[in-house]
Parts: C-alpha cells; structure tokens; sequence
C-alpha cells in the first residue's frame, strides 16, 4: 500500500517506471490489483509470480532501486540479498538498519509515499549517486553482512557470554 501510494507519485515524474514485483502474492493480488487500476497505474507495474532462486537474483541485480517498506518487519533477506547483488536501496524507518544508509548504500524514508517516492526519484534521477551506492552495496554486504563476519561476531558473542563480559 505505501509503495503504491510511493509509485503513483514517482511515474508522474518518470512516466517509464516498472514496478516488478516478484514472489508469491499471499492473497494480495486481487486487491492490490484494485488499486492499480483505481490509479490507472496496471501499465507500470509487473508481477513475476514465485520465481527459481537464480531468476529472483537475477531479478533484483536488474533492479534500479530495491524499496523495503514494512510495518513491522525489520532485516529482511532480500533487503541483504539486494545490497550484496549491488542494488541501491531505499528503506523506511520502520526497518531500523541505519548501518545501510551509514555505509552509503541506503536511503532512509519516513513511513509515507511521498518520503519514499522522494528517496526512491533521487536515486533513479542521478545515475551518479545510484552507481556509488551500488559500489557501497556490495562493500556493505562484503564487509558486514558475509557470513565469515557474521560467524565470528557470534563466536565473539558466545566467548563474552561464557566468559561473563558480555555488556548489555
């Protein structure tokens, strides 16, 4: 609903964009389906349906921007599958992961369409800015998301615990 509200306000400033969704619909298409027409916005909007791993990959590293934008939901793994394929993502507040955006591959959107349309047109209107944060991207996922870092930040964590110096 809210990367609706965000994509009715980006294609009236660029007329060419698809919004692709890709995946199971969980029951959402007739509605969302709705609203597409409501908003006369059914031509810019394209739904894969669910994919083979490889093709949602492949999906995602075509992407201009990668839009995350849930109510409660917070680290997603297609948001860390985005920034490792190099895609330059936008996020709500609601995902609290600041470290994207600190490290240069996100943008941080307050929870309305208007915030998100602004950060997702910013991106796709400076082939500059959107080539830096798909270089920070992948930096990103490399240096903090790869699971030899993951590993030994949890191996850390268990010796802290076991050795009672673990700091809340």
């Amino acid at each position: 609903e809210l990367q609706l509200r965000a994509l009715n306000m980006i294609v009236k400033e660029m007329s060419n964009v698809i919004w692709v969704l890709v995946g199971p619909d969980e029951g959402e298409w007739d509605r969302l389906s709705q609203s597409l027409g409501e908003l006369r916005l059914r031509d810019h909007v394209f739904w894969t349906g669910p994919l083979p791993r490889q093709k949602c990959i492949d999906a995602l590293a075509d992407a201009d921007v990668f839009l995350l934008t849930p109510r409660h939901e917070a680290h997603s793994m297609a948001m860390n599958e985005a920034l490792a394929v190099g895609v330059p993502i936008v996020l709500t507040k609601s995902v609290q992961f600041d470290e994207a955006a600190a490290w240069g591959a996100a943008k941080i959107a307050a929870g309305d369409g208007e915030s998100v349309a602004r950060a997702a047109l910013e991106i796709l209107r400076n082939p500059k800015l959107a080539l830096g944060m798909r270089s920070a991207a992948r930096r990103f996922a490399n240096g903090r998301l790869a699971w030899s870092k993951i590993g030994a930040v949890m191996a850390e964590r268990y010796r802290q615990i076991l050795d009672g110096t673990l700091s809340r």
